[in-house]
């Protein structure tokens, strides 16, 4: 097999690189609404309780979690190997942001959405980690 075969990305990089960019897309559409008070309104309670008590750094953290994973995303469709450092950076903010949500007494669909936004984002550090080691990434 040539270098310049085994360098071209599978299908399932194009695949796993677009829904990274749509799960950060819905990540970022979900922080936007959460920073206009008209729509945080149409939020269920718990969560309306949840961001209003939110700490600012939390809230700066979830910003960085879902705009930096999204700027990954893209890098990664790119071919930039640069995405690994971007999820990573993505994935410790995520962690950070859920740290006030996993002290608080909430439902179970809190935090099920809180562990998935880790659990996707070190898939996400994984995969692009991945994709370099393969050289779908330069």
């Amino acid at each position: 097999m040539n270098t310049e075969q085994s360098r071209k990305p599978h299908w399932s990089f194009w695949t796993i690189s677009a829904f990274a960019l749509v799960w950060h897309l819905m990540g970022v559409g979900n922080f936007l609404t959460q920073m206009n008070p008209e729509a945080l309104a149409n939020y269920p309670e718990e969560a309306q309780q949840l961001v209003e008590t939110r700490p600012m750094w939390s809230t700066a953290a979830f910003g960085i979690a879902v705009i930096g994973g999204a700027v990954a995303s893209f890098v990664m469709l790119l071919k930039r190997a640069v995405s690994v450092s971007l999820f990573v950076v993505a994935v410790i903010a995520a962690i950070a942001t859920n740290i006030h949500t996993f002290t608080i007494e909430a439902s179970p669909g809190i935090y099920i959405g809180s562990v998935l936004s880790i659990v996707f984002g070190g898939f996400f550090v994984w995969y692009a980690t991945y994709a370099r080691k393969l050289g779908w990434t330069r």
